[in-house]
């Protein structure tokens, strides 16, 4: 399954990453080979469960129709085996990856 992700930025979001003192930019087509995966997903930021399957095919299914989702925030990593960390997403990568596969 292949589909044309159409992403929308995220004003809330990308305000509270700067706040916190990173800079944004916005990079197309990460790989999500270059995502570090488990430990985006064994965040604290959920309680019960980090990463729900279910939601992000939920949100494949909405992506494949059409709708817009914001773009999702990653942490690139320096000297480290992956390039980047997800910190706002992981339901949307999860859906790109069900989607593409490849990329985000």
């Amino acid at each position: 399954m292949t589909a044309k992700i159409e992403w929308s930025t995220d004003p809330a979001a990308e305000a509270r990453v700067v706040k916190l003192g990173s800079k944004l930019s916005t990079v197309k087509g990460v790989k999500i080979s270059d995502i570090d995966l488990h430990a985006s997903r064994a965040n604290n930021a959920r309680l019960n469960h980090a990463f729900n399957s279910d939601l992000a095919l939920e949100y494949a299914v909405a992506m494949e129709s059409g709708d817009k989702f914001p773009m999702p925030i990653l942490r690139k990593l320096i000297g480290a085996k992956f390039k980047y960390y997800i910190l706002s997403g992981n339901h949307r990568v999860g859906a790109a990856e069900t989607l593409n596969g490849g990329c985000v």
